[in-house]
């Protein structure tokens, strides 16, 4: 949040924080050996040596369904995964108040650059 008076006005903007913390991710300590002598491992979160094999698309009331296969001899791979270890979150929308009451932004700029020619005059 920051906060300004300016020639008796208070400018604040306020953001929205929106938790988007996984259920799981990709475990990068995760190997596996396949029967064939195949290694695979996550790469910068991909699977470079795996390809993802969809067994039933997505409905509007199922998510897809898949498995992963070894590009190269076709054995049915598990990727590791891990539980998250903190929550994570992304900036959301952003709130603009003159006097606290909301404002478009272009409101909200307008005025604060009078407030600020005014201040400086």
């Amino acid at each position: 949040m920051a906060i300004h008076t300016i020639d008796n006005k208070l400018f604040r903007l306020e953001r929205d924080i929106i938790e988007v913390t996984p259920i799981s991710k990709p475990d990068d300590d995760w190997e596996f050996t396949d029967k064939s002598g195949h290694l695979h491992r996550w790469q910068n979160g991909k699977l470079p040596s795996l390809k993802q094999i969809v067994d039933s698309p997505a409905t509007e009331e199922y998510p897809a369904s898949f498995h992963f296969e070894c590009k190269r001899c076709g054995e049915i791979v598990n990727p590791g995964y891990k539980s998250t270890e903190y929550r994570e979150y992304e900036a959301g929308l952003t709130h603009f108040y003159i006097d606290d009451i909301e404002v478009t932004k272009e409101d909200f700029e307008t005025e604060y650059q009078t407030a600020l020619s005014k201040e400086s005059s």
